[in-house]
């Protein structure tokens, strides 16, 4: 089943936004969102979010819509150029199909993981973003994993600050 989705692989390129803060300009910086599942969370995992702001907005987006018959194939890669320093903050939400009172199947967010990320002028980074089982908060897994409050968010079982250092 895996090789019917090839791993996926977005790039953007970020527009500077114009602030208050002088940013310093650089030719490329790009940051590498590699995400990871374990078997147990790649085996129920029908959908996914993940999300790059930058300074509050939105530089890339990719989804993975739970009404395909094909389930997210994992690892997959998010890549984010951007030709300022500054950092890149990403939020990934993996969902599991639900049947609802109604009888309909919706999806029901069972892991959310955030990270921090700075752009290194001139430099290509990766961050890696692993969607764990002991994570897990909802869903067929049970509630495993703590309730992280941002800026923190799960790993191993625990809360732990989603800044990445360079």
């Amino acid at each position: 089943m895996r090789a019917l989705w090839p791993p996926v692989v977005a790039t953007l390129t970020a527009i500077a936004c114009s602030s208050g803060t002088e940013q310093a300009e650089c030719r490329s910086a790009q940051l590498v969102v590699g995400v990871q599942a374990q078997p147990a969370i790649a085996s129920v995992v029908s959908s996914y979010v993940i999300t790059a702001t930058r300074d509050g907005h939105e530089v890339a987006r990719q989804a993975f819509d739970a009404s395909s018959s094909v389930k997210p194939l994992f690892p997959f890669e998010l890549a984010v150029t951007s030709d300022i320093s500054s950092s890149l903050s990403v939020r990934i939400e993996a969902s599991e199909l639900t049947t609802a009172a109604n009888g309909t199947l919706t999806p029901a967010p069972i892991i959310t993981r955030l990270a921090t990320a700075p752009f290194i002028c001139g430099e290509k980074k990766l961050v890696r973003m692993q969607l764990e089982a002991n994570c897990a908060t909802f869903g067929s897994l049970g509630a495993l994993g703590p309730l992280c409050t941002a800026p923190q968010t799960c790993s191993s079982g625990r809360c732990i600050d989603s800044t990445l250092l360079a």
